[in-house]
């Protein structure tokens, strides 16, 4: 945008030249020098310009047209020295003119300015206008898209109604073909059937005339085939019984030559044990059962037929039982209960009867607390043993109790030996449970399953073995059944026997032992220990001998017997 005043009358002598100029005006400076310049641009040409001949007047050349007359020359003349004057003039109106325009410039620079803020504002509104636009499109779209998939659900609900609607019409039509179809085909059923049914009666006639003869070739067959077979069953039936009673003749010549050679060498040891004044495994097990059943006839069945004896039995038993439940593996509170009990029998100490008595409930309780806690975690077999060890240390006649009980509990396996077939006095025995030591649940009546039977023993042997292994201290045990030498009799007793090495509860038993005095044993008994741990290893790898692997074929013995190895692995290499 551009300013500006209304021009004054400008002195220029370009606008003066067209006005007739007064010879009073007092020319500028500037006047003058442009007349100066002016008249000598103009002379110049004039005076250089030749003058031409008269022959060419008819015919004007281009010199000739810048002749001018004496009043334009004067003219021009005046205009020069006006302009000179005019140069020469200060003019104070141009001044001013001059100083308007300055501001006037600078007027429009700062609206200039001005104007390019508010333009620059204006962009930057029109960005904002233009970011809200966007926002408000996108809500446009965004809306029309949700138009969109409105439009595009109702369309697809239009389209599916439409399809139910087609199907539904297209099965009309083809349930009403299919209704045709279907009568016609019965139609052609029904004459098929009829076809059928007269191509069957008479293919039933001509079957029937070749049934009878086959069956007449049939049974003439069947006849001589079951004279052959009966003549061939017959023939193998007087074979296999002639090869089985070979074989259960083979097989009890054999089991009587192992029974004589075992019974041969088991007297050997009995005689040559006795000779050494020893004892043998059956001289132990007719002991503990003789002191289970005197325990059982002149004691407690004694206590339980007097009622004051009974009552006064029954407050002591109760007592150990919750004693012997408060066992941990601390040696103030193995000490505290271990005196508890010991107080408890010092006062039934007066009877006999009620001592025995009492001394059968120890038993149970430590027994019975075995088997609930060691057959769970086998570490707390330890304070059990050590409570047992301390009390059978102390009182007088426990052992012999305890032994007694840990047989019924356990079976032969802390002698170690088979039952006979008798008990010590001749008595039969009444089922195999009593024998062997299972266990039946009062519960429901049933006999425990082979795998808890071993858990069961193997818990109770935890805590036998504990007591085996307990030094001595300032009171040893007096009896021979829990003296740390028995740990070594138990070995030997195994493995003497065949029959105790194919058992796997012999197996179980063998790693308990190993695990909780292997190492200790190899301290004591030296290069003899390892040649035990060698033979124990050579019957792991190799069997017990006609192909019988050592603990038998069952998943508890196959486990069993890599227990062992691991732990003779085990003491073998710590002992090295």
């Amino acid at each position: 945008m551009r300013f500006g005043l209304p021009r004054s009358p400008s002195p220029s002598p370009v606008r003066l030249s067209t006005r007739p100029r007064s010879s009073y005006a007092v020319p500028s400076d500037s006047d003058s020098d442009e007349e100066e310049s002016t008249s000598e641009d103009v002379a110049t040409p004039s005076t250089s310009e030749p003058e031409t001949s008269s022959d060419n007047e008819a015919t004007p050349t281009r010199k000739s047209r810048f002749r001018r007359t004496a009043a334009e020359q004067r003219n021009i003349e005046d205009t020069i020295a006006s302009i000179r004057l005019r140069t020469r003039h200060h003019d104070s109106y141009e001044e001013w003119e001059k100083q308007t325009r300055r501001d006037a410039f600078k007027t429009a620079r700062k609206e200039a300015a001005e104007q390019k803020l508010v333009e620059v504002q204006d962009e930057r509104d029109t960005a904002l206008l233009a970011q809200v636009h966007a926002q408000q499109m996108a809500e446009v779209e965004a809306q029309l898209k949700n138009l969109t998939m409105q439009q595009a659900a109702e369309q697809a609900k239009f389209e599916q109604s439409w399809k139910v609607r087609e199907k539904s019409l297209w099965d009309r039509i083809e349930a009403g073909i299919k209704v045709e179809q279907d009568k016609e085909f019965a139609r052609l059923e029904a004459e098929r059937k009829v076809r059928e049914e007269e191509e069957r009666k008479r293919q039933e006639e001509e079957d029937k005339r070749k049934e009878e003869e086959r069956k007449k070739e049939e049974e003439v067959k069947r006849k001589e085939e079951a004279e052959k077979q009966k003549k061939e069953a017959e023939e193998k039936q007087r074979q296999d019984e002639q090869q089985r009673k070979a074989a259960d003749e083979e097989q009890k010549r054999k089991e009587d030559q192992q029974r004589q050679s075992d019974a041969q060498a088991a007297q050997a040891k009995d005689e040559q044990a006795k000779a050494l004044g020893g004892t043998t495994a059956m001289d132990d097990w007719r002991a503990a059962r003789e002191n289970l059943m005197r325990l059982k006839n002149d004691n407690t069945r004694v206590a339980k037929g007097n009622p004051q004896a009974k009552s006064t039995w029954g407050n002591l038993r109760r007592q150990v039982v919750r004693k012997v439940g408060q066992v941990t593996n601390d040696e103030a509170e193995i000490t505290r209960i271990s005196n508890e009990i010991i107080d408890l029998a010092n006062s039934a100490s007066g009877s006999s009867i009620l001592l025995n008595s009492f001394y059968s409930s120890i038993a149970k309780a430590i027994l019975l607390q075995a088997e609930t806690e060691a057959t769970a975690e086998k570490a707390s077999a330890l304070p059990i043993a050590r409570v047992a060890h301390r009390l059978l240390a102390t009182l007088d006649g426990l052992a012999d109790v305890f032994f007694a009980k840990l047989v019924q509990r356990v079976g032969g396996w802390p002698v170690p030996a088979i039952p006979p077939a008798a008990d010590f006095d001749g008595r039969q025995w009444k089922d195999s449970h009593e024998r062997f030591g299972y266990r039946v649940s009062q519960d429901t009546g049933a006999m425990e399953t082979t795998p808890q039977h071993i858990e069961r023993v193997t818990g109770v042997m935890r805590v036998f073995f504990h007591i085996l292994a307990t030094p001595p201290g300032d009171k040893p045990i007096s009896s021979r059944f829990f003296q740390t030498p028995r740990y070594w009799v138990w070995f030997a007793r195994v493995l003497s026997s065949r029959s105790l090495l194919a058992s796997d509860v012999c197996v179980s038993l063998m790693h308990a032992a190993l695990e909780i005095f292997g190492a200790d044993a190899r301290k004591i008994w030296g290069k003899q220990w390892t040649k035990v741990l060698a033979l124990i290893y050579d019957l792991v790898q190799n069997g017990i001998g006609e192909g019988k692997p050592l603990g038998g074929t069952s998943p508890e013995g196959t486990a069993g017997r890599l227990r062992v190895k691991l732990e003779i692995d085990k003491i073998m290499g710590a002992s090295s």
